[in-house]
């Protein structure tokens, strides 16, 4: 709860080395942790951070409690969600994403569980969950993940944890891609193996999927910057900041 409100509020706990300033250690080195920027920011499509907290090598976030559940929450009740709302969710999420993107910072867990419900008539998300955000930077670094399923094929998957290669913040596109694609047909791409750590299973054509009764309708263009979002080479993917200005299924006309 928090005392200055008596509102009642989310709190996550992250295990990271810090030190006794709150501020990260990494080879020895300290440096600022990227959520202090994600505090008490009150953007629309973003879940806020109300406080951090340091101690003993832990570190928590203190941030607003959405009580109406996730879209994975949603998806569970009604099934698939049809491409009106999906594209609320997506402009949305994309507005979110470019936010974090612009100051610098991946989100690196992209997922359905991940995108709450702040209300429901009108639809309105909020992204959140940010245990895992990340400096985007050229370094070799190692994350832990709640979900490598949505990890985009440049981020390889050992045991213990994700390890980030040359990773920008284009590695959210792909896993924003993938939550769309489950939105709209709650399914993933044919062929499409999640227990495939080596990343091979990536190697697929977003078209090919005619056995799912809910890929029929989608429209050409949600196909498109579904493709657009996952494709394969980090080079060449869409950026969420290109998509929400640029992209016609997130900007149709009247």
């Amino acid at each position: 709860m928090d005392r200055k409100t008596g509102k009642l509020v989310a709190v996550k706990l992250l295990f990271r080395d810090v030190s006794s300033n709150g501020r990260a250690v990494t080879h020895g080195h300290e440096r600022e942790r990227p959520e202090v920027e994600l505090l008490d920011v009150p953007h629309p499509h973003l879940v806020t951070v109300q406080a951090i907290l340091y101690g003993h090598g832990q570190v928590a976030l203190a941030m607003e409690l959405c009580t109406l559940g996730t879209i994975q929450s949603m998806i569970i009740e009604h099934g698939a969600i049809s491409e009106s709302s999906a594209r609320i969710i997506a402009r949305s999420v994309c507005e979110g994403l470019a936010f974090l993107h612009s100051k610098g910072i991946t989100h690196g867990s992209v997922h359905p569980e991940n995108i709450f419900v702040s209300s429901f008539d009108p639809l309105r998300v909020k992204t959140g969950e940010f245990g895992w955000v990340q400096r985007s930077d050229p370094q070799i670094r190692q994350i832990a993940s709640v979900s490598p399923i949505y990890a985009a094929p440049e981020v390889q998957v050992p045991i213990h944890g994700l390890t980030f290669k040359n990773c920008t913040t284009i590695v959210d596109s792909w896993s924003l891609g993938l939550s769309l694609y489950y939105m709209l047909t709650i399914s993933l791409p044919r062929g499409f193996d999640v227990s495939d750590t080596t990343w091979s299973s990536r190697e697929f054509v977003v078209e090919a999927q005619p056995e799912s009764k809910y890929w029929t309708p989608i429209s050409m263009d949600a196909r498109d910057l579904l493709q657009s979002f996952l494709t394969r080479s980090p080079e060449i993917r869409l950026s969420v900041t290109s998509a929400k200005t640029q992209h016609p299924w997130l900007n149709p006309t009247p």
